[in-house]
């Protein structure tokens, strides 16, 4: 009998050669460029958790049946039909602004259970928290004092359903340190600029960094905003914070916990966390003394800053869409392509990935530039017809 020309030596399983290839034949028949079959794709499932890291003398041995289980994973936390495929929906949720850490924590089956929160595996030991701001966003129009405001109502979010404390300190060593950081800040979580990874925090421990919570700072990270522009950093705080008790990503479709941005959520003062995160959290801590619906009453640091308006003289921009083209110039800085129309721009990575479908802001990006800048192509170094 002859050799099936996609089985291998040990058993004739397909391999991750004729797997991945098939991938990319699915982007390719759905118009979705992959860049190198299916790897950008297989390094997102790995460095998620998804699929384990692999093995440099057995590197090419994965199965097709191990991919299709991975991405029917990744689809579950994703709220996808779990297809296995690597259709478009799936590509635009690899996409997804997101939290930096793993979703899968040790088994796969953690997520297969009744519920669908997972546990870290540590707690604190202790009651009674401190937290500190060690720095704040550099190009936020939130003040120092609406940041603060946003981080104790965040926390007191989870203190409230297991009767833990969190007191803010300026001078001792904090349990939860916070920090705006850029690119490569001496963890192994980098970020990456606008869009992808939005921030993370690291499990209750005895390390140093343990509780400590990071935030990309090239971000731009806004509350109570109106066109929907910037991400919103009470609910990415309230995830993140999540990590620093101990709960690690949920399915669950109203979880906090999901490990994709979902926007904005709400009053800080008036959110309340889904059960299935009030299930996880009490796990850990248990529930509080008083009833889930008589919520005790904290007095806030101080009402946030109003997110600042756009000029007079200048009425809103309407987001466009890169599908029309038309841009107004196109330039390769630093081995990224940016596309920029009018005050909003997109970057496109060397992978051929787009860092984030939504566009930026031109002045958040840029600091120094106005709102509303006047674009011409000799601007940017390309050639006027």
């Amino acid at each position: 009998m002859g050799k099936d020309s996609n089985s291998n030596p040990r058993g004739g399983e397909e391999t991750e050669f004729s797997s991945l290839g098939n991938l990319a034949a699915e982007g390719r028949r759905t118009g979705v460029w992959l860049g190198s079959p299916g790897y950008q794709a297989q390094d997102w499932l790995t460095r998620y958790g998804y699929l384990p890291a692999p093995d440099p003398g057995q590197a090419q041995l994965r199965s097709a049946a191990r991919l299709r289980d991975a991405l029917k994973l990744m689809q579950r936390f994703a709220g996808l039909p779990e297809t296995g495929s690597l259709d478009p929906e799936t590509i635009a949720a690899m996409q997804k602004p997101r939290c930096s850490l793993p979703d899968v924590l040790g088994s796969a089956g953690l997520v297969r259970r009744r519920r669908r929160y997972a546990l870290s595996g540590s707690m604190w030991k202790k009651r009674a928290l401190t937290w500190r701001v060690q720095s704040f966003p550099q190009s936020s129009g939130l003040s120092a004092n609406a940041v603060r405001y946003l981080m104790k109502n965040a926390l007191d979010v989870w203190g409230v359903e297991c009767s833990l404390t969190f007191q803010e300190v300026t001078s001792q060593e904090p349990d939860i340190l916070i920090h705006f950081a850029r690119a490569y800040h001496q963890d192994s979580y980098p970020f990456d600029g606008q869009g992808g990874t939005l921030a993370h925090a690291f499990f209750p421990g005895e390390h140093p960094i343990s509780g400590d919570t990071h935030f990309d700072d090239e971000e731009t990270w806004t509350f109570g905003s109106k066109d929907d522009d910037g991400i919103d950093l009470f609910a990415v705080a309230v995830h993140e914070f999540g990590h620093a008790l101990g709960l690690g990503h949920s399915s669950a479709p109203n979880s906090i916990m999901r490990p994709f941005y979902q926007g904005p959520v709400g009053d800080p003062e008036k959110y309340r966390l889904s059960q299935d995160d009030r299930d996880g959290l009490a796990q850990l801590y248990g529930r509080a003394s008083n009833t889930p619906y008589d919520r005790p009453t904290r007095k806030p640091l101080g009402p946030p800053d109003p997110p600042p308006a756009p000029p007079p003289d200048s009425p809103s921009t309407p987001v466009p869409d890169r599908c029309e083209g038309n841009f107004d110039a196109i330039a390769n800085i630093r081995g990224e392509i940016f596309f920029f129309k009018g005050p909003w721009f997109w970057r496109l990575q060397p992978s051929g990935q787009l860092v984030s479908p939504r566009p930026a802001r031109l002045h958040r990006f840029w600091e120094g530039l106005p709102a509303h800048p006047l674009l011409a192509p000799a601007d940017l170094g390309v050639p006027t017809q």
